[in-house]
Order: structure tokens, then C-alpha cells, then sequence
């Protein structure tokens, strides 16, 4: 019973039973046109290979093709035949209902990179009206909506990875391009005139090793590189070497020699381990942040993707090539 009601809610390509038309534009390669064949024929739709008089037309309303197509077959003697951008099948079936027409009215193709659609990942936190609301406005232009967990700090500072407010989508389908505006450095004065660079030296490394080692023994990336860790370094009465520079001098030397830092401290872990109760061991304070949560992430090659979380059509078109 169960697989019946699955199998007919799949069918959203119907009407009154019979399988809905659609004609995909011939220039955008076997591949795509196999691909998007496939989505059509799965939820209960027919793909033929003349204009049908009734059904859609699904054209890439960018290309010159597109555009002759919509010049061609438009006419208000054939009401029922609609010409939409193609993401008008993956939009439908992420939103579980064949769309009206009017709901694809300027739809194109903004969320690609290098051909591929853009990789959008929704945070859970957003809800599932409001994320339901944005996959599909994503679908309608391209991209391809995901449901995943992750880390704002993990992602905050990767070059081919951002992080965005939910209002982000609105503003590419304002403007009809795919864009981030990098946030503007603040509090990049440098150093005050007349203050003198002190140097660190090996005395200092050693007792960074010893600090981070008893307040982080493991190698926590998300730890080690907090700024609290050297704040805590540097309001202590317990640490007078550390007086010499601030938290945040502190923070980038390691930073900038993590590698070596992280062996040295492993080494200096090995001849010295540290309970797991120790009550010197840092601990990340948890603070409410307001979420800022879409990432939009250009190459998923390094993305940990959970086993037991699907998205439903995951998988992505090949890349439109328009044939000569």
C-alpha cells in the first residue's frame, strides 16, 4: 500500500491520467537532454520530439536557441502550450507539484559555476517552511538545495565556501546574477607609531607548547586556533611571559605555524599526558550567535556528506553544451 501512494504521489507530470507533454530544447547536448529525460519520464511526464500543441517547451532562455524557440512558439491561439526555463522540472518536483506557469514567469539560470549548479546548503535552524520556500526558489534558478549540518567557523575564512543570510538568495534573483560581496576589513589600523615589534623566542615557543598542551593536549583545530584560548594567556597572572604580546599576536603566531606547533605539542603530550578531568583543560564557551545560514559551496569534492541524510533528486544535470 505504502509503495502505491509513493508511486502516485511521484506522478506529478499528470493530468487526469495521462502523462504531460514536454519538448526540451535540441541543442543542450545528448547528456543533459538523457539526463532531464529521465526526471521527466520518473514522475509520470513524456518527452517528445516535436513542439507539442499542448504541454511545455523547456528551453535555456539564455541561449540563442532559447530565445528563437520563445519567439517561434509563443501565441495566445495555444493557451495550454507553456515555455519555460528547464529548471521548471526539478523546481517541480522539489516542490512535489507541477508548477503553474506563472510561477516560473522570468525564471533563469543564476546559481552555476563552470557549467554546474551551485551547491546551496540550508541550516536546519532555518525551519522547514522557510527552507522549503527558498529550495525551490533556488531549483527555479539553477541551483541545487541541500539539507546538511555544518560548522559557520569551519567554513567562515575557505575561499571556495560562504557564508550567507537567507536574504542572500533574494538578492542574486534581484540583480539575475550569481555573486558574493567579501565583507569589509575593519580594525586594520596595524601598529601605533612608536610601538616596538618584540620578537618571540624559542623560550617563548616552549612555553606556548607547554600552555597549549595542558589546556588543549588534542589536536582540536577549533580549539587551538580560538581566540579565548590566548585571551585566557593573557589575563593570567600565571603566565608573566605571555605579557609581552596580546591575545591576538599570540593566536596568529600559532596559526601561522600551526604544523610545527601541533608536532611539538603532540611530542611534548606523549612525555607529559594529561587527565581528561584536568580542570586546566580549556573549554569552548557556547554563545547564541544569530545564524547566518546558507553556504554556498562551489566544489563539494572535500564536503563529509552524512551516510542517513538524502536530499530527494540529488542528483545534479550535466552541464549544458550548446551544439552548433
Amino acid at each position: 500500500m505504502s509503495t502505491e501512494i509513493a508511486t502516485t504521489a511521484n506522478k506529478i507530470f499528470e493530468r487526469n491520467g495521462e502523462s504531460v507533454k514536454f519538448f526540451i530544447q535540441q541543442d543542450t547536448g545528448k547528456d543533459f537532454i538523457g539526463w532531464l529525460s529521465a526526471r521527466i519520464a520518473e514522475h509520470g511526464g513524456k518527452v517528445v520530439e516535436t513542439v507539442p500543441r499542448e504541454g511545455y517547451i523547456l528551453v535555456d532562455p539564455d541561449s540563442k536557441k532559447g530565445e528563437k524557440l520563445t519567439e517561434k512558439w509563443s501565441s495566445p491561439d495555444k493557451p495550454n502550450r507553456h515555455i519555460v526555463c528547464f529548471t521548471f522540472v526539478r523546481a517541480s518536483i522539489m516542490a512535489g507539484r507541477m508548477l503553474d506557469p506563472e510561477e516560473m514567469q522570468g525564471s533563469r539560470v543564476i546559481f552555476k559555476h563552470e557549467g554546474a549548479p551551485v551547491h546551496i546548503f540550508l541550516h536546519p535552524a532555518l525551519g522547514g517552511l522557510v527552507s522549503a520556500r527558498l529550495a525551490i526558489q533556488i531549483e527555479k534558478a539553477g541551483g541545487s538545495p541541500k539539507q546538511r549540518r555544518f560548522l559557520r567557523r569551519k567554513y567562515l575564512f575557505r575561499t571556495d565556501k560562504y557564508v550567507e543570510g537567507i536574504e542572500w538568495v533574494q538578492d542574486c534573483l534581484d540583480a539575475q546574477t550569481y555573486r558574493h560581496i567579501d565583507a569589509l576589513p575593519i580594525n586594520m589600523r596595524g601598529m601605533k607609531p612608536g610601538t616596538v615589534c618584540v620578537d618571540f623566542t624559542e623560550t617563548d615557543d616552549q612555553n606556548l607548547i607547554q600552555y597549549i598542551g595542558t589546556r588543549v593536549p588534542e589536536p582540536v583545530d577549533e580549539l587551538r586556533g580560538c581566540l579565548s584560548l590566548y585571551t585566557q594567556l593573557c589575563r593570567s597572572d600565571e603566565f608573566p611571559w605571555a605579557a609581552q604580546h596580546v591575545a591576538k599576536v599570540w593566536q596568529r603566531y600559532y596559526l601561522r605555524r600551526k604544523h610545527d606547533f601541533d608536532k611539538d605539542i603532540s611530542k611534548w603530550v606523549e612525555r607529559n599526558p594529561q587527565p581528561l578531568d584536568s580542570k586546566e583543560r580549556f573549554r569552548l564557551k557556547k554563545r547564541r550567535r544569530q545564524p547566518r545560514p546558507v553556504v554556498v559551496d562551489a566544489d563539494m569534492d572535500d564536503v563529509v556528506i552524512d551516510d542517513d541524510d538524502h536530499d530527494s533528486d540529488d542528483e545534479d544535470p550535466p552541464a549544458i553544451r550548446h551544439c552548433r
